[in-house]
């Protein structure tokens, strides 16, 4: 597994669903859900659980419609697969493990450098539930901080 990993970091910020899309290694994986200001702060905590070694299991629901994902690491490879719920689909993917999560931690850094750039971030005020919310921004200097600590 050898390629240029790519991924594009999509937020609303009036329903708060996210879509985060990574492709590389000749596949694309598309983390879709609802609730951006729970997930986020999810993902973010088990990818550092994983990268760190701390586990190597992880499941996040996709609010919004059942389906969920399993993160497994396996040595320096992550396994992700998607189950959706109601049509009984699995997909499975494998991303090499730092290149998956330093390709992440890229793509929210420059999301977040962008929405400050058009005034967005900082908040005005702490809005609970905003897709963005504190602890969300939180959650992911912790990771990012994390992906620096160990590298």
């Amino acid at each position: 597994m050898s390629s240029t990993y790519k991924v594009l970091v999509d937020i609303d910020l009036e329903n708060g669903d996210v879509q985060i899309t990574v492709s590389g290694d000749y596949q694309v994986f598309n983390f879709i859900s609802g609730l951006s200001s729970i997930i986020l702060p999810q993902l973010f905590s088990e990818l550092s659980s994983l990268y760190s070694g701390k586990s190597s299991r992880a499941r996040l629901s996709n609010y919004g419609n059942g389906d969920y994902y399993n993160f497994i690491k396996d040595s320096n490879i992550i396994r992700i697969e998607n189950i959706m719920k109601n049509s009984g689909v699995r997909n499975t993917y494998h991303f090499n493990l730092n290149q998956f999560v330093t390709a992440i931690d890229k793509a929210f850094s420059k999301h977040l450098r962008q929405l400050r750039k058009e005034g967005v971030l900082p908040l005005k005020f702490e809005e609970k539930g905003h897709p963005l919310e504190q602890n969300v921004i939180d959650k992911y200097n912790d990771f990012s901080s994390t992906l620096k600590r160990l590298k």
